[in-house]
């Protein structure tokens, strides 16, 4: 839900969503999508209705209109009503957004000073992303994943009268695909802000567009205050459908703590002493910091020698501990982790694997403080796993942490030895072959972010279409492709199936081109499988 020029995985800011920092960071976008029909299209069909209806009576059942879907424009201009439901299709002759310059289809919207809006983005083949332009230019609000799973969903109060622009793009900004577009009407009078809450209570707020700024990063979010006495611990959960995010500020305006993903799925949890006594302040926010929608915020007092650190563990082991903000701080990136000592020989290949309901992070520190490994999504779906062959004799350091680099809770950690395969590098591939590899510690170094990564050679005349695709069921996978002359032609995220990485791109130059085989995290091993084909 986690890089332009140089793609770095920043864990500690998160001014957008995990997999836009790529794209704030400078990756540059490589279209290889085939063009399509560029017009909006009625969305058509009784299932179409009934999955809108479903959706707003699960989230806004105060809309003032219901959605209805309207013929196909034959001339292809592209606008939406209040009330509409539409289909559309973002294709590679599409128009570049205003505020990342990334492929997005441009569809006008009328409306008058002071209505509610909101809009839906939903698509089954893409990651969606919204931007909201104002008649005058500016940016209204954004979205990646407010609505359910990966679509997007915004609400903003219009305050001009005019066209406004819905940008419909993707979260990789260089996607092509079907997608379909619903604009409400909303009436927020029934929907009072959450303004208190006290230890023991579980209460329902709403994040709107009226809300105020957190002190952290001046996002979205709702302040609920907290009244409490210095010392004791306290627990907040956040839930909603969007990806929350909770921020505590205490009496003196500082930040306590914050966290992302905590709590279970993108839900969000802190547990922290409190230093003083006083009121405190919750911003009940969201990952993205544009995100609004119902959200429950629950208070506990928690009894911290419930959850003692976990301070070693040994091989053969599975034992359970517990970040919180009294630990330490990894030698990376210094952000929040719980140090675990580990006994090892020189020349012992360990398996290390970090399991919780957060999107949990691992730094492996060799004795004489090197870090010999680091691993965000190895393991499966947001936990983590180092392979690695230890060469020092001593005790090693286990950082087990977070993505955000914020996140408290509980997790498991194991250790075994592991049996990492020799001889499973893939040095070379050709046309019309799908062939195994390992990505290990052993591995070269993209020449595009300087991620671990497998070199496989594919020969190759001027003027072939390529397809290569990488799949694995263990790694967020990630393709570059590299011509004779050291350039770097394409490269690719979750171009595939789910996070699998395929790419298309037309060879113009005759010789050895190199596919790097790598990852989202950068530093992720594991087991994948190359094909390519010739078009």
């Amino acid at each position: 839900m986690s890089d332009d020029e140089q793609q770095e995985e920043s864990r500690s800011g998160r001014d957008v969503s995990r997999r836009r920092l790529i794209a704030a960071g400078g990756l540059a976008a490589f279209s290889l999508g085939t063009a399509g029909c560029s017009q909006i299209t009625d969305s058509g069909g009784d299932d179409a209705d009934e999955d809108e209806d479903d959706d707003e009576d699960e989230e806004v059942t105060e809309s003032t209109d219901t959605p209805t879907a309207t013929p196909a424009e034959e001339n292809g201009i592209r606008t939406i009503s209040f009330g509409e439901t539409r289909d559309g299709y973002i294709d590679s002759e599409d128009e570049n957004d205003p505020v990342d310059g990334d492929l997005a289809e441009p569809v006008a919207l009328a409306a008058e000073g002071g209505t509610v809006a909101e809009i839906t983005m939903e698509s089954s083949d893409l990651d969606t992303y919204l931007i909201l332009e104002a008649p005058d230019g500016s940016i209204v609000e954004e979205n990646d994943d407010g609505a359910r799973g990966f679509n997007s969903r915004l609400q903003a109060e219009l305050e001009q009268t005019g066209t406004y622009t819905i940008w419909a793009g993707t979260f990789e900004g260089d996607e092509v695909g079907a997608y379909t577009l619903s604009v409400s009407e909303i009436d927020v009078s029934n929907r009072p802000d959450l303004e208190s809450i006290a230890f023991g209570e579980t209460r329902e707020g709403f994040v709107d567009a009226g809300d105020g700024s957190d002190p952290a990063d001046g996002d979205l979010a709702e302040g609920v205050r907290l009244d409490a006495e210095s010392g004791i611990t306290a627990q907040i959960t956040m839930q909603a459908e969007f990806d929350t995010y909770l921020i505590l500020e205490g009496p003196d305006g500082s930040v306590v703590a914050e966290d992302d993903d905590g709590g279970t799925g993108l839900n969000s949890r802190i547990r922290t002493r409190l230093p003083q006594t006083g009121t405190y302040t919750i911003w009940a926010g969201s990952f993205s910091g544009t995100d609004t929608g119902r959200y429950t915020l629950s208070v506990e007092e928690s009894d911290p020698s419930e959850q003692p650190d976990l301070e070693s563990i040994d091989f053969g082991e599975t034992r359970e501990g517990y970040i919180d903000t009294a630990d330490g701080t990894d030698p990376v990136d210094g952000d929040l982790a719980e140090p675990v000592a580990l006994e090892a020989e020189s020349g012992m290949q360990a398996n290390i694997t970090m399991e919780a309901d957060f999107d949990t992070y691992l730094i492996l520190e060799a004795p004489d403080g090197t870090i010999v490994a680091e691993n965000d999504d190895g393991a499966s779906g947001l936990d983590s796993r180092i392979l690695a062959e230890l060469e020092q004799t001593g005790t090693y350091t286990i950082w087990a942490g977070s993505f955000s680099g914020t996140d408290t809770g509980s997790y498991i950690l194991s250790v075994a030895a592991a049996d990492i395969p020799e001889g499973r590098d893939l040095e070379s591939i050709s046309f019309g072959e799908s062939r195994e590899g390992f990505i290990d510690n052993g591995d070269g170094a993209d020449p595009r972010y300087d991620k671990l990564a497998e070199p496989v050679a594919l020969e190759a005349e001027s003027g072939t279409t390529a397809v290569i695709s990488m799949e694995s069921e263990e790694l967020d996978t990630f393709l570059v492709l590299e011509t004779p002359d050291g350039t770097v032609v394409a490269e690719d995220d979750d171009g595939g199936s789910g996070l699998n990485s395929r790419l298309q791109a037309e060879l113009e130059q005759t010789g050895t081109y190199t596919i790097w085989a790598t990852t989202f995290g950068g530093s992720d091993t594991g087991l994948y499988t190359l094909s390519v084909e010739q078009r």
